[in-house]
């Protein structure tokens, strides 16, 4: 539910943008590659290997959605660090991405 939602709101600007003529990349983990191709073959798509930290991260807040009010603090406070520590794991693999980084976009949004 966390990335889908996004990912819906983020996929009509980019159909916008492409109806006005612009080009839009979505630079996507591997393995929603094809996921996200069947949902909007109009965009570009720049697939990079996240070594499954999106699916740790989901994981992890649907621990937290199907506990809440159940978990003791100390399972509350390791669930927000694993949470930290694995979107900063994907963030770093995307950032560092070598083809991102050697291309131009006039715009970029992440979800």
């Amino acid at each position: 539910p966390f990335s889908a939602s996004r990912w819906f709101t983020m996929a009509t600007v980019g159909q916008a943008l492409v109806g006005r003529g612009h080009d839009v990349t979505v630079v996507v983990p591997e393995d929603k590659l094809a996921e996200r191709q069947a949902e909007n073959p109009n965009f570009r798509y720049q697939p990079f290997q996240d070594l499954h930290t999106q699916n740790n991260l989901t994981a992890v807040r649907q621990e937290f959605i199907s506990t809440t009010g159940k978990l003791s603090i100390f399972h509350v406070i390791w669930l927000s660090i694993l949470e930290s520590e694995f979107s900063a794991k994907h963030c770093d693999l995307l950032l560092n991405n070598s083809i991102l980084t050697k291309s131009r976009y006039d715009a970029v949004m992440s979800d």
